[in-house]
């Protein structure tokens, strides 16, 4: 069984990575027009990415350092990418003259424009967030600690 110190620790790292998820998604706020995405929807966006975060960061595969946070983090702006180039090419199919965003927009499809602006963004998302906390953990490379 874990010490009570072992137990704040891991509070404090959860609680750490929760906050810059949540400066994250503050931001994103900041950005993104209240036209475009009102506030309520932002904070169920926060509340189901806090608890898909706080279950992965104790998934056994889940990297238990902060490099291996940033990896994840590096694939999904690498994958968000090419998905993203993917589908303004396949929009763009159809009519040369489109503008990129709209003509990403147009695929559809459960590899579609949805899926690279929905999935990529929130997994980098709990990546920052799982960097944050991972970097407060003094015991980073037991995988007992998780």
């Amino acid at each position: 069984m874990a010490s009570n110190k072992t137990r704040t620790v891991i509070f404090l790292g959860d609680a750490l990575g929760l906050g810059v998820l949540l400066v994250q998604i503050l931001l994103l706020h900041a950005i993104v027009p209240a036209a475009v995405v009102p506030g309520i929807v932002l904070f169920f966006v926060y509340i189901a990415l806090a608890f898909i975060s706080w279950n992965a960061w104790r998934m056994p595969w889940a990297p238990s350092d902060p490099v291996g946070w940033l990896r994840i983090a590096g694939v999904m702006v690498a994958g968000g990418s090419i998905f993203l180039v993917m589908d303004v090419l396949i929009g763009r199919a159809g009519d040369p003259n489109l503008p990129l965003l709209p003509s990403a927009e147009r695929v559809e499809g459960p590899l579609g424009f949805g899926f690279a602006a929905t999935i990529f963004p929130a997994v980098f998302f709990i990546a920052i967030a799982g960097v944050a906390r991972s970097a407060c953990r003094p015991w980073r490379h037991s995988p007992k600690s998780r």
